[in-house]
């Protein structure tokens, strides 16, 4: 037998109380009342500060089996599960490096399990994940609760500028240390620039962006560079000013050339090929007997 049922079958507004009452189907009753086995247990405190999706949903599946101690899934069965659908995860380095390596930090750096990862192979390609998965010891989960610290408003508000997939405890502290050493500046720009730059480990891409001020250097190159594009500019500028100025000579002498006599343009041709003969190793003159040239090469053309 088949039931179909919505999951509310009423809901009440009390004006007079501001109340709303939510009654479930009773056809559910058993399913929320009576529910003993079939699921997975955890306390909601150990997945509240993962900050990636993909850690939140790989603890789960881990604690599935945290008895058993192994979990084996198909990559492409992971993908499905973790609803992955970008190109970019297709290559399983990219897949490995930006969704394993970071849950896997995560989990074992908040939650009260550790996780581990082998990698199955079939021929060269990787083609499943085999997670092996340790309870920690308690103990030492309270000892690092006990250690848990309070950070400055500075620390927090630049710990959010962090790419979300970094957000973790452990670029909270560095950010901290780094504070104690650093203007509040370098700190802010470096992380802006980490963000765009990094894309291995973050963490250590961090610190030594941070104690080198790799922002500030990037920086003094981009100013660099745009003085250098200014220079270039400007002589290209002054390069098409004195091609304009040569060109307006050239159209002055030629309005000058056409209104001489036959003799006079014959005089002009011979002036030209005796300058050309005398001085044309002379730089000083080369302008003007680029001009006496053009003039002396146009009479001889119309001949």
């Amino acid at each position: 037998m088949y039931c179909i049922t919505t999951f509310l079958s009423s809901c009440r507004y009390k004006k007079d109380t501001s109340e709303i009452i939510l009654s479930f189907d009773p056809n559910l009753r058993p399913y929320l009342l009576q529910l003993q086995s079939n699921f997975t247990k955890y306390h909601l405190e150990n997945i509240l500060t993962l900050k990636s999706f993909y850690a939140v949903r790989i603890y789960e599946l881990c604690k599935q089996y945290e008895i058993l101690k192994k979990r084996i899934i198909e990559i492409e069965d992971l993908k499905k599960i973790l609803q992955i659908t970008a190109k970019s995860y297709n290559r399983y380095d990219n897949f490995k490096r930006k969704v394993l390596e970071i849950a896997k930090r995560e989990i074992n750096e908040k939650t009260d399990i550790q996780i581990t990862f082998e990698e199955i192979k079939t021929g060269r390609k990787v083609t499943a994940i085999k997670f092996i998965i340790a309870k920690k010891d308690k103990s030492k989960l309270k000892i690092k609760e006990s250690r848990q610290r309070e950070y400055s408003k500075e620390v927090l508000t630049l710990f959010e500028k962090v790419k979300e997939a970094e957000k973790i405890e452990s670029i909270k502290e560095l950010i901290g240390k780094l504070l104690k050493k650093h203007s509040y500046k370098v700190v802010e720009s470096n992380i802006s620039y980490s963000n765009r730059k990094s894309d291995t480990n973050y963490q250590a891409y961090l610190q030594n962006a941070i104690n080198s001020d790799y922002a500030k250097v990037n920086r003094e190159k981009e100013i660099l560079k745009k003085k250098s594009k200014e220079i270039q500019e400007k002589v290209e500028k002054e390069r098409a000013a004195e091609r304009l100025k040569e060109e307006e000579e050239y159209k002055k002498l030629d309005l000058l050339y056409e209104e001489k006599s036959e003799k006079e343009k014959e005089e002009i041709y011979n002036v030209a090929l005796k300058l050309m003969k005398k001085d044309g190793h002379n730089m000083a003159n080369k302008r003007i007997l680029k001009i006496m040239f053009n003039t002396a090469y146009k009479l001889k053309s119309m001949r």
